[in-house]
């Protein structure tokens, strides 16, 4: 097998055995909120939040680039994505007892129609291969500019990818980790943030065991 295939038989399979890349039917909403980790899943972090509607709070909520082939590097955290969720549940990770220079994940499930999930991970990377930079519209109406730049992916998922994206207005507080990670028909998205240095990527134990929960609720649905 080459290294994706790899990646795919030992992060893909549920405890039945079942790929997640063959259960392509989308999540409802219900069995979105279900499959969202909980603190008990993830020793050492606590999860809060689980309400619908996906999306980055404040005026990232409706964030568009202004390039059409820059689009899919704003759409993973804006409630106005080109291609619409089915359903979404947001929650906000953190490391239990982090004080101000502490990482802060904030988590999106998204549930897509079937062939639509592998297109927003594929159209990340291929946006990444002629995106350094774009203006987008926040949902205040402002104009924003942002430089970008390709981040290791985890390995995690049925596939993953990932981005750095810095706000060049405010370069001390606005750069963060875009990482989405698919698992069948749903995707996982993570925007990681820290007070100061370099975000990094959201913690590996909290992807693969969203991975986990969100292959068996496909399965089991």
């Amino acid at each position: 097998m080459d290294g994706k295939s790899d990646r795919r038989a030992e992060n893909g399979r549920d405890s039945a055995g079942a790929s997640t890349a063959e259960a392509q039917q989308a999540l409802t909403g219900a069995r979105l909120r279900a499959a969202l980790i909980t603190s008990a899943d993830v020793p050492g972090y606590v999860v809060a939040g689980g309400a619908g509607a996906p999306g980055a709070s404040g005026p990232e909520a409706s964030l568009t680039a202004d390039r059409p082939a820059c689009r899919p590097l704003s759409d993973p955290v804006s409630s106005r994505p080109a291609r619409p969720r089915g359903a979404g549940v947001t929650a906000a990770v953190t490391t239990r007892g982090a004080l101000g220079d502490g990482e802060l994940n904030l988590l999106l499930l998204s549930a897509h129609r079937t062939g639509e999930a592998a297109e927003v991970v594929g159209g990340i990377t291929a946006a990444l291969e002629e995106c350094r930079s774009f203006g987008a519209t926040d949902g205040e109406g402002g104009t924003r500019h942002f430089a970008v730049r390709p981040a290791k992916a985890p390995a995690a998922g049925d596939e993953a990818a990932a981005y750095v994206m810095t706000d060049t207005g405010d370069t001390a507080r606005g750069t963060a980790t875009v990482t989405v990670v698919r698992t069948g028909s749903s995707t996982a998205t993570y925007v990681t943030v820290k007070p100061s240095g370099d975000p990094g990527g959201p913690p590996l134990a909290v992807v693969r065991a969203q991975h986990a929960k969100l292959a068996e609720a496909a399965v089991h649905q």
